[in-house]
């Protein structure tokens, strides 16, 4: 479903993506997580086109596009408008139209993109705004809207265009805590719906949840990969127990220590010591 090959990318002399190499397969969900500054806004940023790529290979379905010295061949070039109607992305800041109501932000694209008809993209809209909660809002303007209810617009406005793979790039980290459980269920239940997604997020609780794999990404870098439930309780490698050590809290799970009737609250040293308390 998703292929890089080498992907590199630097800005003047500071090189942010150094040879990423990734594969994700189809409805399968992948969280990155990673300190700032690690490259991971810039890989989702390459995949959806918004950046272009110095070196390497991105496959997306059926379409490649392919970069050598920072640039494209015509034909890759004529691509990515192809490429980036198949790649929904939400951004850690909604990017809404501010003069836009929720239903006018959401039918922009099909509308202009797509030639569908006002009527039509209207319909799909209002199914959107209602699968994310918010069939009520339809004529909010964003101004009129809570943070969460803007990321959930955000969200149906991605899913309009019918995407074949989401990408989210941090998208609670703006909202208050109370308001950050309704993103995420949107999330999971997309999830749940076989929606292929490539997430960058510190919400944990998310990625025990529902990523089928963790990637650790480190100055540029994917320094480590694997399953989410392995990832949490035996990292291979030390930095990302020390990334993780920053991040889950001190009792996380009621994991015990594997035996019968023990459902103590696990310690982070409990998780990655793989329970043995």
């Amino acid at each position: 479903m998703i292929s890089i090959e080498n992907l590199s990318k630097s800005f003047r002399h500071h090189e942010v993506l150094d040879n990423i190499s990734l594969k994700q397969d189809k409805a399968e969900v992948i969280v990155v997580i990673g300190p700032s500054g690690c490259g991971k806004t810039t890989l989702l940023r390459c995949l959806n086109q918004l950046e272009t790529f110095d070196e390497g290979k991105v496959t997306i379905g059926d379409i490649t596009i392919c970069a050598r010295h920072g640039h494209l061949s015509r034909a890759d070039r004529d691509k990515q408008l192809v490429l980036r109607s198949r790649v929904g992305m939400v951004f850690q800041s909604f990017n809404l139209f501010p003069h836009m109501t929720a239903v006018e932000n959401i039918i922009e694209a099909p509308v202009t993109v797509k030639e569908m008809s006002q009527a039509m993209a209207v319909k799909r809209a209002l199914d959107l705004l209602n699968k994310v909660g918010l069939e009520d809002k339809a004529d909010f303007y964003p101004s009129q809207l809570s943070g969460g209810q803007q990321q959930r617009v955000a969200i149906a406005r991605a899913l309009a265009m019918e995407p074949e793979v989401m990408l989210f790039d941090e998208p609670t980290s703006a909202l208050d805590p109370e308001l950050k459980e309704d993103v995420l269920r949107v999330m999971r239940a997309l999830a749940n719906e076989g929606m292929t997604m490539l997430v960058v997020t510190h919400e944990m609780s998310f990625a025990r949840d529902m990523a089928d794999r963790m990637v650790f990404m480190e100055k540029g870098r994917i320094l480590e990969e694997g399953p989410a439930d392995v990832m949490f309780r035996s990292p291979k490698h030390e930095r990302t127990r020390e990334f993780l050590k920053t991040i889950l809290p001190k009792k996380s799970f009621k994991a015990g220590n594997g035996k019968p009737g023990d459902s103590r609250q696990a310690t982070f040293e409990d998780l990655l010591s793989g329970g043995d308390g």
